[in-house]
């Protein structure tokens, strides 16, 4: 939460909220330049608002082990999709390097291919940020992809493929 007060006055501030439930503690940084909001560190850097990566001293960056039961390409996304995210949350150049500095190392932490992550930061790299901050447009659906329907399996990596299964056999649902 943001709080504005007097400066000096942020310890009442704590004092008051860590006193409306027992059960409740809260912590507090508190800074005349800087915010910190869910993954990001917000600092005032003249007329712009830089930002960086932030987590908490007990983020465990617990991401999903490579060696799990899942799809490949589940596992092989992950580090594109964080160092997108460190690349996307820094506004600049050198604080987006230390994140990928931090962010390999937990990656490598959870058995991650050291050439698969720096893969990933290369095409981070490559990707204006720009790109990166701005929603997705999807291309308009074509009459064929409204009449697909959804299979839902659960994964298990000793299973044929069921993509190459279910082309051959579209005939009999009568979907070609």
């Amino acid at each position: 939460a943001v709080v504005s007060t007097q400066s000096g006055h942020y310890g009442r501030v704590n004092t008051w909220i860590n006193n409306l439930h027992p059960r409740l503690k809260f912590t507090m940084e508190y800074s005349e330049s800087t915010i910190v909001f869910l993954d990001l560190r917000l600092t005032k850097g003249g007329p712009m608002v830089l930002t960086q990566m932030y987590s908490k001293s007990s983020d465990t960056h617990a991401y999903l082990m490579p060696t799990s039961c899942h799809p490949t390409h589940v596992c092989r996304n992950i580090p594109k999709g964080v160092m997108k995210r460190v690349r996307r949350n820094c506004t600049e150049d050198t604080t987006c390097e230390e994140g990928f500095s931090e962010y390999k190392q937990h990656l490598l932490n959870r058995g991650y291919n050291g050439s698969l992550v720096d893969q990933a930061i290369e095409e981070a790299r490559a990707t204006p940020r720009d790109d990166l901050l701005g929603s997705v447009q999807k291309e308009n659906e074509t009459s064929q992809s409204q009449n697909q329907y959804p299979l839902v399996m659960k994964f298990y990596p000793r299973l044929p493929p069921m993509s190459k299964f279910i082309h051959q056999n579209l005939h009999v649902l009568g979907l070609t």
